[in-house]
């Protein structure tokens, strides 16, 4: 496993789109709600949890954001990933 700074808010909201769309881009589940082990789910909850969800909400002015986000289409193709 290795480690990758973030740059920017538009680099850590790619990183996220990027965490929690991989297992649908693999084939994995259809919808990124169905992958077990992804925090997607966390954000829609109002339970207890290690995650910053109002920071990163916030980057997406709201839950409708969010999951609007996590909506589009995947386009890895030219994605770039930076390291210090």
């Amino acid at each position: 496993m290795r480690r990758v700074r973030v740059h920017g808010d538009e680099q850590f909201s790619a990183t996220i789109f990027y965490i929690h769309k991989n297992p649908v881009h693999h084939g994995l589940v259809k919808e990124v709600e169905d992958w077990k082990w992804s925090s997607y789910k966390s954000f829609f909850s109002k339970g207890e949890t290690c995650l910053q969800r109002e920071k990163v909400l916030d980057m997406f002015q709201s839950i409708d954001g969010f999951a609007a986000f996590h909506r589009q289409a995947i386009h890895l193709k030219n994605a770039v990933v930076t390291e210090d």
